[in-house]
């Protein structure tokens, strides 16, 4: 899981601690030292100490559910932060540190409401906190479909000159989320303003009309960053992408041989993907082998193995899921991965393993839409087959 970030002045204050509860801060320096490295089992002891030697301080509470938040354990975190809130100590802290444990659990309403009882608490000076605070809110906004109120709250931060070209950016997709196509344009345009070498923006840009149904406008965009010039081997990666996203794959896979033969493995995966979209499977499957050799990747594994399952090789293609989810375990690609072991396993008539799985896949991520078509497609084929 990605660490949380900690503002530096919340270490200072839990490492000075007091003088009558020194066991107390020097347990608790401990656990964020721990914290800061990973370590967050080996953490919990040390901050969980701390609060039993020295209960009256809200900022050790706050740092244990920072800790247990990174655990995953979700009722613990809610319980140390409710703890600060009760003893109104750190406000500030306790309040966004409910907001994320809502963020986590994908309470984005729940998470909008801490996010602004956080705000509340400041009384003069806006700082990086501030700054933080209104980042996740913004984020929490979209995600409760609150758009008009997140558009406020990016607009806000880019008045406090945060990270302008970054909201400005997210400002943009919130508008065409809106179906304001005219001002997503204007956020984009004042962004490639002062950024119009930086590629990457451009890609952000396609990716949010393609996302919110205006791929004839993302295009647009695209071709404005095949003008970047620069012939170094990104350069040509970059143009390689981009024509890809065009369908132009003869023109991808001219200027993807570049990089390809600096053994660049994302160049490798994506010619992979051109001869895929064209139906060309086998010389596909090379590429995405090539690009594996150059760089053990979970990603590419999975398009591999889907690859595989295209061209009827289903028992390597579950080998392939099942060996990545072994090497890579805490990999952001795990849920597809998953996914793809339950289709492997239902085209390879292993139904049983298949419902396993997927009642396996319901716990984990029990949001997914495809859930209950998927069982029920299952246990038709189950009752009609017979367990196989």
């Amino acid at each position: 899981m990605k660490k949380h970030w900690m503002a530096a002045a919340l270490f200072a204050v839990l490492v000075l601690g007091g003088c009558g509860h020194q066991d107390a801060a020097d347990n608790h320096e401990q656990g964020m030292l721990l914290y800061n490295e990973g370590k967050y089992e080996q953490a919990t002891q040390y901050l969980l100490a701390a609060v039993a030697e020295n209960n009256a301080r809200g900022i050790y509470y706050i740092d244990l559910g920072m800790n247990y938040l990174e655990l995953s354990d979700y009722a613990s975190a809610k319980d140390a932060f409710d703890h600060a809130v009760s003893m109104k100590d750190e406000l500030e802290l306790a309040y966004r540190g409910l907001g994320m444990m809502s963020m986590e659990r994908e309470l984005y309403t729940d998470a909008v409401n801490y996010f602004n009882l956080a705000i509340e608490q400041v009384e003069l000076d806006v700082g990086e906190l501030e700054y933080d605070i209104l980042q996740y809110r913004a984020k929490a906004e979209v995600l409760a479909e609150k758009y008009e109120d997140a558009i406020k709250t990016y607009d806000a931060l880019i008045q406090l000159g945060v990270n302008i070209p970054q909201n400005r950016l997210a400002m943009g997709g919130v508008y065409l989320k809106l179906g304001d196509e005219e001002q997503a344009t204007a956020c984009y345009n004042q962004v490639l303003a002062e950024n119009g070498q930086d590629v990457s923006i451009y890609f952000g840009i396609y990716n949010a009309f393609e996302e919110n149904g205006y791929g004839e406008k993302g295009i647009s965009f695209l071709n404005k960053a095949l003008e970047i010039a620069g012939d170094s081997a990104l350069d040509h990666l970059n143009r390689g992408k981009i024509y890809y996203l065009m369908g132009n794959y003869s023109a991808a896979i001219m200027e993807l041989s570049y990089p390809l033969a600096e053994n660049n493995a994302q160049a490798a995966m994506y010619t992979a993907f051109c001869y895929e979209d064209q139906g060309d499977y086998e010389t596909a499957a090379d590429y995405y082998v090539q690009s594996l050799n150059i760089e053990n990747s979970p990603l590419t594994a999975n398009y591999y193995a889907m690859c595989l399952s295209a061209m009827g090789d289903d028992n390597h293609a579950w080998n392939v899921v099942h060996t990545t989810m072994e090497a890579f375990p805490d990999t952001e690609y795990m849920q597809d991965l998953k996914w793809n072991e339950i289709i492997l396993y239902e085209r390879m008539d292993m139904l049983p393993s298949a419902l396993t799985r997927l009642l396996e896949y319901q716990e984990a991520y029990p949001d997914d839409p495809a859930i209950q078509q998927e069982l029920q497609y299952l246990t038709l084929k189950q009752n009609i087959l017979g367990d196989g």
